[in-house]
Order: C-alpha cells, then structure tokens, then sequence
C-alpha cells in the first residue's frame, strides 16, 4: 500500500507525447533495497484527464508479481509502450489503442543462450524506441528488437 501512495505521488522522470492521439506518457521508476516500483500513466492534453494508468508492484500481472518494470519506452510510429522486467529483463509490448488491467504480451528469446535467464545483476535497464526499433541498454551491454 505504501509504494502504491508514493508512486502516485512520484513525478514523472519520462514524458513522451503521442501527437496523433493527443496523449501525454508519463513513466518513472525508482530502485531500492527492496527492488523497483513505478507507474505508468497516459493523460487526455485536451481534458488534463488520466485516460490510463498502472503501477507496480501490485497492479494486474499477477503472473509476473515480482518483476516489476525497470524502465518504459513508447513507440511513436506504431503506437506501443514497450517496458523491460527488473528480474528476468524479459521486454512487454502493449498497444496504446487497446489499454486494459493487463494489456501485456510478453516477448520469448527462442535461441536458449540469448536469454536473460540471471536478470540483470543489480543494473539499470534503459529503454528507448526510434523508428519502429527498441533499444535497450544494461550495464553489460545493449541489444536491440526490431518490429
């Protein structure tokens, strides 16, 4: 309950504004002895209303309860938020015109030594969308999705 108070109080440190939907996206997460925690939130700018919101740990996902997101990035061209799990690094797509209580579906390595099997040994993920691409940077290297 308490880091659900402070992550609706948190200014956001990710602001990306979706021009053709009129939608400001506004992300931030923070980490801690007890892990990461955040929220993701989508704003009308023509009525200044929250249209859109979730925060972890404890919002849908009870399948991955435990790995909350450690950064968010927003795919202006196709119209994505893309996020990146704190534990398992695994990368979650959800379309922004389809937003529900758990709107995620999950990307799967196929080739068994790609995998993030470790998580990330305690380093940020950074997360970033360009041209219909994900990169994604940790502190042992970088990788990038194509879509």
């Amino acid at each position: 309950m308490l880091l659900e108070i402070l992550s609706k109080n948190m200014v956001p440190t990710k602001l990306t504004y979706v021009s053709n939907m009129g939608i400001l996206v506004g992300s931030s997460v923070t980490s801690g002895a007890f892990g990461f925690s955040g929220y993701i939130r989508l704003w009308d700018t023509r009525t200044g209303n929250v249209v859109w919101e979730t925060n972890e740990p404890g919002s849908g996902r009870s399948s991955r309860f435990g790995d909350s997101f450690a950064d968010v990035g927003v795919d202006l061209d196709e119209l994505f938020v893309v996020q990146i799990c704190s534990k398992s690094g695994d990368l979650a797509v959800a379309d922004m015109r389809k937003l529900s209580d758990d709107p995620w579906v999950y990307l799967k390595e196929k080739n068994p030594s790609m995998r993030n099997v470790g998580g990330n040994n305690g380093d940020n993920f950074v997360i970033h969308c360009y041209r219909k691409q994900v990169f994604i940077r940790s502190g042992s290297g970088s990788g990038e999705w194509g879509k």
